[in-house]
Parts: C-alpha cells; structure tokens; sequence
C-alpha cells in the first residue's frame, strides 16, 4: 500500500491534471487509514457492527426507492428541478447495493434463507445489477459447493420458490402502487435480455477499449502511464472525477505497469490470509468482484477495512483482539 501510494505522488510530476490530481492523491490516504484502522484498536464486535450495516442499508434504501418514486410521479415530468434532484440521488443506488449485499451475506451465514432471497429482491428493486450478480456468485460458492443432504436441498430450494413467487404476487395483487415503487429499479434488469445493447455495458466497452488502447500506445505509458488524475482529462477532457471502472486499468493507464503489478499484490495477497472468519472471506471476495466491475483505487475503503479485519482475526471468534497479535498467550 505504501509502495502503490509512492507512485501515486511520483506520477503527480507528469499528469496532465491541473488540480484534480491533488484531490485524488490525497483521497487515497483514507485507504491506508481504513487498512490499518483495525490494528490500533483493542476490540470489534463485528456483529454489532454489521447489525449497525443492516440497520443503515434498510433504512437508505426503503427511502431511496421511495424518493425515486416521487421523482417519477406524472405530476413532475418535465420539472427540471426534480430532474437535477434525481440525478444527483440516482448514484446513491450503488453504494446502498453494497451494503444490502454485505448484509446479505451475514445473514446468509447464519443460515437465514427467507431473509437473503428478500434482501436479493431488495437489490433488484434499487437496480443494482451488480451486487445482485456478485452476491449470488458468492452464495453459490461460499454455500451450495458444499455437500447438503436431501432435506437441506428441498427445504432451502422450497423457501426460495415461496418467497421468489409470493413476493411479486403479493407486492403485484394487493397493491399496485407499492409494485410501482420498486419498477424503476426492476426495469434495470431487462437489459439482461438484451445486454449487448444496454447503455451501460457499452459505456463500459467503451472505457476498456480506450483505456486499453491508452496503455499500449506507447512504451511511456506502458511503463509509467499518464499520471494520477489523468484519466478525466485525456478521456473527456475535464479535470475531474472519471475512471474506467475497472480498478486494474486504472492503475496501470495512470500509473505504469509498476502500479499495475502492486494493485494486484495489494488484491490477491489477502486471499492468502489465513483468516477463520468464511463471512470476512465472502465479503472481501464480493468487494473485490464489484471493485473489478465499478470501482475507483480511491474509492475503495469498505475492501480495505475488510482486509485489516482478515489480518485481524486470528481466532474463530466474533471479536478481533488486537492482544492476539501482539503476544503469545501463555497456555
């Protein structure tokens, strides 16, 4: 991490952004304080901390697809007000993604089925394409490679086609209006049916092909690439916020081939951890999934916690004790 941040301010020399580039170097430092933030305290109560995730995620998002629902109403088309208003929500969708999607998963573990597939209706009813497919990549591995019995399979596929069609039905029959609320979010995932025409998949064709194309068009910018900030102003020309949504050609279009190699060590090394905790493996592996689809390097706090957690958990415990690392316990 230090290694990466070094590049970072050596390639301040040689971007093209005036100012941004100050901003995003400096963001990168919340990173570095998110990883080792675990070490400087004696304790966590992950469930604590988790039920205060849930609580947070539930809350945002109800309010989020309601808002959205407003935004929509017939009575404020074509008022340019609500418009810009939803614009500046309509973003909110992925953040909140993550959360119901870590919370899924807590729940997941503690074998509580009805409350996943409600939750996975819940990241259908935001839009959030991609925790959906992460988390049920996650699911299929952290859970259904094991071996079950019979019983186990019949009683989690029933819970899954019970709630799969009562849900709609209910949500559909009793109320239309609450079906309403959650269309929006849902009408995101017809481009599954038609994916090589949705905007956003050739939005992202569009960053991997130019950013590729950046990258190897030079052995400069093979070796050092374009500098931190970059990316905004050789992509669209302003100097602001703007990456290729994938956190490997980041690092490699704006910071060389060296960046490149330690975002990858700085990724795969905590794969190699060896953490007691499946729910701290599960979510690290779904944050490294949505990083490699949406992410930002300066954006990736909530992966970098999860890594200082991994290395902190030293027992099959729900508490992390910074004394475990420190000192051998005498037996």
């Amino acid at each position: 991490m230090l290694g990466f941040y070094a590049v970072i301010l050596l390639s301040l020399i040689y971007s093209p952004s005036p100012k941004y580039k100050y901003i995003k170097s400096a963001n990168f430092i919340v990173s570095i304080i998110y990883l080792i933030y675990p070490f400087f305290i004696r304790k966590i109560d992950i469930k604590k901390a988790l039920f205060l995730i849930k609580f947070v995620g539930l809350f945002l998002s109800l309010f989020y697809i309601y808002q959205r629902y407003n935004y929509f109403l017939p009575s404020n088309v074509g008022r340019d007000t609500f418009y810009a208003k939803h614009r500046q929500l309509s973003v909110a969708y992925l953040g909140l993604g993550v959360l119901i999607s870590i919370t899924l998963l807590h729940e997941s573990f503690k074998k509580n089925w009805i409350q996943v597939l409600l939750l996975l209706f819940l990241i259908i009813a935001l839009g959030s394409r991609g925790s959906f497919v992460f988390s049920i990549i996650v699911l299929l591995l952290f859970h259904f490679k094991k071996k079950y019995s019979i019983k186990k399979w019949f009683s989690n596929g029933l819970s899954f086609i019970i709630i799969g069609l009562v849900i709609p039905i209910f949500l559909f029959y009793f109320d239309i209006k609450k079906y309403n609320i959650a269309s929006a979010g849902i009408s995101r995932f017809n481009s599954f049916l038609n994916i090589l025409n949705d905007a956003s998949v050739l939005g992202r064709i569009d960053y991997y092909t130019y950013t590729i194309k950046m990258i190897f068009s030079s052995l400069n910018s093979i070796l050092f690439g374009y500098g931190i900030g970059s990316y905004g102003v050789l992509y669209v020309n302003i100097d602001a916020r703007k990456y290729p949504h994938n956190i490997f050609l980041e690092s490699w279009f704006e910071l060389g081939i060296i960046g490149f190699v330690l975002m990858i060590l700085i990724i795969l090394i905590p794969f190699f951890i060896n953490s007691k905790s499946l729910l701290l493996k599960a979510i690290y592996f779904f944050l490294v999934l949505s990083a490699m689809k949406t992410g930002n390097i300066t954006d990736l706090w909530t992966l970098f916690l999860t890594i200082g957690l991994m290395y902190m958990n030293q027992e099959n415990t729900d508490y992390f004790n910074f004394k475990n690392i420190l000192f051998v316990k005498n037996k």
